[in-house]
């Protein structure tokens, strides 16, 4: 009887212990921590593949040809500007250093561009000369762009003096920046 007395006992010990353990301690505590962010600018540019005249791109034509921009900006107010690195005849393009022999080196008149957008509120410059210094040709004072694609409508008027033989390739880099 009193090998039983104590197993009901140490059962009953188990027991509590077992539920002790389960239990909450009597000294927690408990704090909140507040986390949040803030949204960065993101600003971004990129090229298409370039824009080619395929069409009218001889003495005493306007030839036009369009090219694409992808622009990021989540300020709302921003502008684009473009323009032509080269050291010498900056925003006029240039014949090629093959196959070029007897044709002008450069062309009289300046690369014109003109950006255009979907976006309702942005503002084009129109028709802006390329050259040597920054031209701004789009901007905007409500829009963030959100890889929004501008498309660069480039225009080259070409007099019927200037000489300019088959085969022979002109090109220009034009540089835009975001801001």
């Amino acid at each position: 009887m009193a090998y039983k007395k104590h197993l009901v006992l140490a059962s009953l010990a188990a027991m509590l212990f077992s539920m002790a353990a389960f239990t909450g301690s009597a000294f927690a505590a408990s704090a909140g921590e507040s986390v949040s962010g803030t949204t960065l600018s993101e600003l971004s540019l990129t090229a298409g593949t370039g824009a080619l005249f395929t069409t009218n791109f001889s003495p005493g034509n306007t030839a036009t040809s369009t090219g694409a921009l992808t622009a990021t900006d989540t300020n709302s107010s921003w502008t684009l500007q473009v323009q032509d690195t080269a050291a010498s005849n900056a925003g006029k393009m240039k014949a090629g250093a093959t196959g070029c022999t007897g044709s002008d080196a450069a062309l009289a008149n300046p690369l014109d561009v003109k950006i255009t957008s979907p976006l309702g509120t942005v503002t084009s410059a129109g028709y802006v000369a390329i050259s040597g210094s920054n031209q701004t040709v789009a901007s905007a004072s409500a829009q963030p762009l959100a890889a929004n694609l501008l498309t660069s409508n480039y225009q080259q008027v070409i007099p019927t003096s200037e000489v300019m033989l088959t085969g022979c390739v002109y090109s220009l880099t034009a540089t835009y920046t975001l801001q």
